[in-house]
């Protein structure tokens, strides 16, 4: 029982008595370990169960399956011009940049347009002598590129143009002596028919002047008639004379116009005939030349090997000076097939080798939507190369993905031209199968097992 004290009208104070018992706490204590067990024990399983795989990260990009092929020089110099940009796409024999040499490139550039201009005029001048119409296409102009297949086709036609003028004009002859030969004709005829009319009118005088006669030798007539008679016959016989001459006239005007017209020919054909065998002479003096000019200026001229895709991170600048067998470009050659190439660290080349599945994922705004690509690493570099730019050393792994998915996985992140040589991406490798207590505590025990191993 206990006992109240009034300690006034308003506040009454409960004292316990002595026989009063405690509260006892033990059902939330063990509750508590309970729950703290379950904890660790979860826990614990988990961290046994759990599989956090240690993995490689590295970036990368996208290149052609085919090895990139540097661009070289033998001879260095100085920069004079670059003619293409990065990510230019080039067919063989494309002029990519030139050292600043401007004499051997004017030497060179005029004895190729010569050569060009004495094989299209050689061209010219065997149709001609043929009778073709036209300025047949030269086989050897259409393997050319560059510049050298711009000035091949400006010297063929402009040949060509020269023929077309050549047979306007010799058709224009030819009508004028045609036109001519004409003419005289018309006047062969009408000098005939005149002929004609005198030998007629000769005839009736000479009828009359018969019966004339018989009268005279009768004395019905006047001998002065009979004189008239005899005069106008005789100039007759002149007109009929004259006419014939007039006629071998104009029949040899008619075979000179004649002769014009096929000699004519035949001396173009002669001329023809000279000028393609200077044009001969002259282009087996020069070819030569033009060899030796472009084994010259081959050393400072820079043209691609082969069709590909600039790609290169520093491009040459005018002015800059290149050491000989320098590289200039990066060239990937045409091919539709890609592999990623990853630049790995120093620290995690070692757990990289061939034969490992990896993940490629394309970096874009849209990649983190996307699933990863599966692939193969198929090499990693046998020696660590060095950034020139930062100095930092790195190897290089190369990872085989198929090309289908990888097209697709660029139609997917919206890229619009694609995947293409150059486009970013992430590859992960899983390199160990590791649980989470192995991921934490690890270090820890090699950390100790160092320690205690050390002298």
């Amino acid at each position: 029982m206990s006992e109240m004290v009034i300690i006034d009208s308003d506040t009454r104070l409960s004292i316990p008595s002595a026989h009063s018992r405690p509260h006892n706490f033990k059902p939330e204590l063990y509750m508590g370990i309970g729950l703290g067990a379950v904890l660790i024990v979860t826990t614990l399983g988990w961290g046994m169960l759990a599989q956090l795989d240690a993995a490689v990260i590295a970036p990368g990009t996208v290149r052609a399956a085919s090895s990139l092929s540097a661009v070289q020089t033998p001879s260095g110099g100085v920069v004079g011009r670059v003619y293409v940009a990065n990510g230019a796409r080039v067919r063989e024999g494309d002029l990519l940049a030139e050292f600043a040499n401007p004499d051997e490139v004017a030497q060179e550039r005029s004895l190729a347009s010569r050569v060009f201009g004495l094989q299209a005029e050689i061209a010219r001048l065997e149709a001609g002598l043929r009778g073709d119409a036209d300025v047949p296409d030269i086989p050897s102009f259409a393997t050319l590129t560059g510049e050298n297949r711009a000035i091949a086709l400006a010297a063929l036609a402009r040949e060509k143009a020269q023929l077309q003028l050549e047979r306007a004009i010799i058709r224009s002859e030819r009508g004028m002596l045609r036109d001519r030969r004409a003419q005289i004709g018309h006047q062969a005829a009408g000098q005939a028919e005149q002929r004609a009319s005198s030998v007629r009118q000769k005839q009736l005088n000479d009828e009359e002047l018969a019966a004339m006669q018989s009268l005279l030798a009768k004395g019905l007539t006047t001998r002065s008639r009979v004189v008239a008679l005899q005069r106008a016959s005789a100039a007759y016989d002149g007109e009929i004379g004259a006419s014939r001459a007039e006629a071998g006239r104009l029949r040899s005007q008619s075979e000179e116009v004649t002769l014009q017209m096929l000699g004519g020919q035949e001396e173009r054909n002669r001329q023809n005939a000279d000028r393609l065998r200077l044009a001969q002479t002259e282009l087996h003096s020069v070819l030569p030349q033009w060899q030796a000019a472009r084994t010259d200026r081959s050393r400072s001229a820079i043209l691609a090997p082969f069709d590909g895709t600039i790609s290169a991170a520093n491009m040459p600048k005018v002015g800059q000076v290149i050491a000989p067998g320098g590289p200039l470009f990066d060239l990937v050659p045409a091919s539709k097939d890609y592999v990623v190439e990853a630049r790995v660290s120093l620290e995690n080349a070692a757990d990289l080798a061939p034969g490992q599945a990896a993940k490629v994922r394309l970096v874009t705004f849209r990649s983190a939507d996307l699933p990863p690509v599966e692939g193969t690493v198929e090499r990693v570099s046998a020696e660590s190369i060095e950034d020139p730019r930062t100095g930092e050393a790195y190897y290089t792994a190369q990872i085989r993905v198929p090309d289908r998915e990888l097209r697709s996985a660029g139609k997917r992140a919206g890229l619009a031209g694609g995947v293409r040589p150059g486009t970013p991406v992430e590859i992960v490798v899983n390199t160990k199968a590791r649980t989470a207590m192995e991921y934490l505590f690890g270090p820890l025990l090699q950390r100790m097992d160092r320690v205690f191993t050390e002298r």
